[in-house]
């Protein structure tokens, strides 16, 4: 267990916050242009909030729009040399930027010195005993999206010519993200054999390549 124990903090170390943080820290140093953006977005977005405007609304899908392409931009950056030399395999495996934290994630290993006793094969039998027992319940998520999406909806029908459209727009919008965040949430806490899938196939690639540099010296 103390192998597995070992990579799964390792894995918690490469986790998608972990590739956005790094997005406001391109080269070590804060993106103070990036950081500054997305405060004064909050600000607007708050104040925009309590303002009887229609065009409100449309301008902070486009800051939003603005502030995605900059931290998509500034994550680039922090890990071109990743790109400059894994980038086939970072585009192939680029949902949740899947290749990108797996770079990450082996990084870690190698800062950290495998210890004796560490094993990628030991940790990789653990992985196979906790998948066969992993117990899931899908039945509370399933409720969670049900009953969010039916205040969504609801909402929708009861708004629609009652209030403003701009006051109409920000409760679906408001909806619609605090439905998204919990998915997320909700998803994050139960998704543990999601993760031990992806820790496996860390290893797997992390155990070829130890193989391959093994074998070309």
């Amino acid at each position: 267990m103390d192998s597995f124990l070992f990579f799964w903090g390792m894995y918690k170390r490469a986790s998608f916050w972990r590739v956005l943080r790094d997005g406001y820290r391109p080269d070590g140093r804060t993106n103070i242009g990036l950081l500054t953006y997305s405060t004064l977005l909050l600000v607007f977005l708050i104040v925009h909030a309590f303002r009887n405007r229609n065009f409100y609304i449309y301008i902070d899908f486009l800051l939003i729009g603005l502030w995605v392409f900059w931290l998509w931009k500034s994550i680039k950056r922090a890990y071109r040399h990743y790109e400059e030399q894994y980038a086939s395999r970072l585009e192939y495996y680029k949902q949740e930027r899947q290749y990108l934290r797996y770079l990450i994630f082996r990084d870690e290993v190698i800062r950290d010195n495998i210890s004796h006793g560490i094993s990628i094969s030991d940790a990789l039998a653990h992985i196979e005993t906790d998948l066969d027992t992993e117990v899931t319940d899908v039945l509370k998520t399933s409720i969670f999206i049900t009953t969010g999406l039916s205040v969504v909806i609801t909402l929708t029908v009861n708004l629609i010519g009652k209030w403003d459209t701009s006051y109409t727009l920000l409760v679906l919008f408001v909806s619609a993200i605090t439905l998204l965040i919990g998915i997320s949430i909700l998803g994050s806490v139960r998704s543990r054999k999601v993760k031990l899938l992806e820790l496996k196939r860390y290893l797997t690639w992390l155990q070829r390549e130890e193989a391959l540099t093994r074998a070309t010296e």
